[in-house]
């Protein structure tokens, strides 16, 4: 399964350089300790832009990191000290809580559920088993990257997630022929065009990997 994971902190870093070297300012990404003035000395700022009528200090911090902060007061009271320098701050959103759906354990609990009912021969119970689970994997790692899952369809929501690069596209294939053969059984087809072993199979894999991005994502 193909992930990407975005780096909120990186694609802001990069925005602020772009936006300073246009406005002609020298630019210094990350700055190492050679690189900083006696009085950041201690300090990790995220850039550094100057010119001959303004010097910045940028630093980018989630609201969570800020609360109780004493690095950053530290920081804004020695750049306030120098005459010429100011200090600006990009916030981003706080880290939000992880959502990782079922653990390996309870997952295997659910998975073991559709492969009693397939041994059973009840392969139409054992789909539209492994699918909800699916389902539910599905909306929670679409809510995991923000996507709106409360406005869309699983199917959209499955779409959305292999254009980020988080399912891939054998995962979302699995899904929507799944999708198809639930849509055969509740139209009653006859037994003979149900899901085989190797459907139901697929089925359960796909729910693996999903759960494995969603542990990943959240580590």
């Amino acid at each position: 399964m193909a992930r990407t994971k975005v780096d909120e902190r990186l694609r802001n870093l990069r925005a602020a350089v772009r936006e300073y070297r246009k406005r002609g300012y020298d630019v210094i990404e990350e700055p190492s300790t050679e690189q900083l003035p006696p009085f950041l000395q201690g300090f990790t700022p995220d850039l550094i832009a100057t010119r001959d009528d303004d010097h910045v200090v940028l630093e980018i911090k989630r609201r969570d990191e800020l609360k109780g902060s004493n690095e950053f007061v530290a920081l804004a009271t020695a750049v306030n000290q120098q005459v010429g320098w100011r200090l600006e701050l990009i916030h981003l959103a706080s880290r939000r809580p992880a959502v990782v759906g079922p653990d390996k354990a309870n997952l295997d609990r659910l998975v073991a559920r559709s492969l009693a009912a397939r041994e059973a021969g009840l392969q139409d119970a054992a789909l539209i088993y492994a699918l909800s689970v699916l389902e539910e994997l599905i909306r929670d790692i679409g809510a995991q990257h923000r996507i709106k899952v409360n406005q869309l369809s699983t199917r959209a929501i499955v779409h959305d997630l292999t254009f980020l690069g988080v399912v891939g596209e054998e995962e979302a294939d699995v899904f929507d022929r799944a999708l198809e053969q639930r849509e055969r059984i509740m139209r009653g087809v006859s037994a003979e065009a149900y899901p085989d072993a190797g459907a139901i199979a697929e089925l359960i894999d796909a729910c693996r990997e999903v759960q494995e991005a969603m542990q990943l994502e959240a580590a």
